[in-house]
């Protein structure tokens, strides 16, 4: 009897600290989109263009019918999807430890990095891209970090030795 209480404390303690893990990420890409900014365009004094810094709503209106599908389904639709099944799955991998769930977590995580960053690099060549890197703000690196632990979490999930039950 002793050995079924210690073993559901265990259980009890590990759901905690992951079910924790996912909430933080839940809040870090939730919170990426509704707050801060993602990208800073400086002013360009040959054009008389000035500095603009804008989050996720203004990328969404800057997107639409520009060139890249990806970069305007991301910022229209793609991301909020991607978002929700990495959580949920993050979350049914806590719930269940099942290595399934925690595989479908890591795939998910993987096409939403994916998508990320083609949505961040849009129509720019990937030259462009890494000369542009330093505009990126903190709602770019909260879900390029948020993503980052999800797919940790799982990998962890997905390939942690599996403990006997106990007897």
């Amino acid at each position: 009897m002793r050995t079924a209480r210690a073993a559901n404390k265990r259980v009890a303690g590990r759901e905690i600290r992951e079910g924790s893990i996912v909430l933080g990420t839940a809040i870090v890409l939730i919170g990426s989109t509704v707050g801060p900014d993602w990208l800073h365009s400086p002013a360009d004094p040959k054009t008389g263009t000035p500095s603009v810094a804008m989050d996720f709503s203004a990328l969404r209106v800057a997107t639409e019918g520009g060139p890249s599908a990806v970069q305007t389904a991301y910022f229209g639709w793609l991301s909020w999807m991607l978002f929700v099944g990495v959580i949920v799955l993050g979350a049914l991998t806590v719930r269940s430890a099942s290595r399934l769930w925690a595989a479908a977590g890591l795939v998910a995580g993987l096409m939403a990095l994916f998508f990320s960053v083609l949505a961040i690099k849009g129509p720019l060549t990937w030259s462009q891209t890494a000369e542009t890197l330093p505009n990126i703000r903190l709602g770019g690196y909260m879900v390029l970090v948020g993503l980052s632990a999800m797919l940790v979490f799982s990998a962890f999930r997905l390939f942690a030795p599996r403990t006997a039950p106990p007897r």
